[in-house]
């Protein structure tokens, strides 16, 4: 028993110490990164609706729709 609690002290251990890796490094890099891209997904998308939205015909509106009262 003594022997895994010191293996779980020093999984902890590792664990909090890649933990403040991340935090302090990564995170902020993978966090941008993600932001931008989604970002750039939105335009992206916007540009396909913009194309989309000047290739429709216009339909004519209807006014009367033929229903008798």
């Amino acid at each position: 028993m003594f022997r895994k609690q010191q293996v779980g002290k020093l999984v902890s251990g590792a664990f909090k110490k890649f933990k403040e890796w991340w935090d302090r490094t990564k995170k902020p890099e993978v966090t941008e990164k993600a932001r931008t891209s989604i970002l750039e997904q939105f335009r992206e998308a916007k540009v396909r609706a913009d194309q989309h939205n000047e290739q429709q015909v216009p339909k004519p509106h209807r006014t009367d729709l033929g229903m008798e009262r």
